[in-house]
């Protein structure tokens, strides 16, 4: 994985081995610095609150839903943004935000101070997990601007779907790729372009 995240406990090198084998998802190029991803994060949620714009993240449910959660809430923190609604759409990110409170130790140790002091990293002041179809149907006719996370990471299902079919044909709304799309996936139709 990558170094230098701020949630997980950078990766340990491997030790000597007369053979790799890997996969590895982005193995042809390297990553742009992350304090650039995050002023353009920064941008990007600045944007619609400017215009009420929504920010509508593809996102996968572990890990890549929570590191998203805390970079906006450091953000505000920092005065970098202000308070913004935010909406997780995805019963397994919910799910999954009650075990990663469950197991701080398991995190970098500048999160684990966080948690023991100051409690949940993983919270913008203002988000709300929608619980049922129900609440998920009520952001369609969401007023104002607002950040929607919803799986699946790619597009393919889920969730995020229905968001699109709502919202993506509004200049004022943002979609916002957090992570890699593959080729073949609705993900990287939109990231390439297609209409």
């Amino acid at each position: 994985g990558n170094i230098r995240k701020d949630v997980m406990i950078d990766p340990v090198p491997a030790p000597d081995a007369d053979v790799l084998l890997m996969e590895g998802t982005y193995g042809d190029r390297d990553h742009r610095p992350y304090a650039q991803t995050l002023e353009e994060f920064r941008g990007i949620l600045r944007a619609a609150v400017a215009t009420g714009g929504k920010v509508l993240i593809p996102s996968f449910a572990l890990e890549r839903t929570q590191d998203v959660l805390y970079q906006i809430a450091r953000l505000e923190e920092a005065g970098g943004i202000p308070g913004i609604p935010v909406y997780v759409d995805s019963p397994l990110a919910a799910k999954v935000e009650t075990v990663y409170a469950g197991f701080p130790a398991e995190f970098d140790p500048r999160l684990q101070r966080f948690f023991q002091h100051q409690g949940d990293p993983f919270r913008p002041r203002r988000l709300q997990y929608t619980r049922t179809i129900d609440d998920s149907r009520k952001l369609n006719s969401l007023e104002g601007a607002a950040v929607i996370i919803a799986g699946s990471g790619m597009c393919t299902g889920g969730r995020i779907k229905h968001h699109l079919d709502h919202h993506i044909e509004n200049a004022e709304n943002t979609v916002l790729f957090v992570g890699y799309q593959a080729g073949g996936t609705l993900g990287r139709q939109i990231a390439d372009g297609a209409r």
